[in-house]
């Protein structure tokens, strides 16, 4: 392997483990631009999962990507529901709260933007969190 990739790596994972040290009281860490293709996972004890990017032609790695990370000590059971959407990452807290963790790139118009909202089956326990993404301010979304 290339000693840049190997620093790169190696500088990640020091990263990841700052991250994780601060934040020992909370339960749920979502992470953005993971860059992660399938089967990678990230290292670290908490349980893992992933909206896993897309390749970049030549390159090892993807781009997008959103890593949901649930502490050891987490009080709530959290499984990963479908969401037939390539933006969207689902989960399940409990028995009923859902979270819908979208990752819309900004390259996405107002009106795929609207689309993938359209598309996301919501219920009263739905809560959805949406990052990184950036939105025209004439954008408009209503609810239903």
């Amino acid at each position: 392997m290339h000693l840049l990739a190997k620093s790169l790596i190696r500088q990640y994972h020091r990263l990841l483990d700052d991250l994780l040290r601060h934040c020992q009281s909370f339960s749920l860490v979502f992470i953005t631009e993971t860059w992660l293709l399938p089967p990678a996972r990230l290292p670290t004890s908490w349980q893992q999962f992933h909206l896993y990017g897309s390749p970049v032609a030549g390159q090892y790695r993807g781009s997008m990507g959103v890593s949901a990370l649930v502490s050891p000590r987490c009080p709530l059971p959290v499984v990963e529901f479908p969401v037939k959407c390539k933006y969207a990452l689902g989960l399940q807290l409990g028995r009923s709260l859902r979270l819908i963790c979208l990752y819309l790139p900004p390259s996405l118009s107002t009106a795929e933007v609207q689309s993938v909202l359209d598309s996301l089956l919501l219920t009263d326990d739905t809560i959805i969190c949406a990052l990184s993404f950036v939105v025209g301010a004439t954008t408009m979304v209503s609810t239903s």
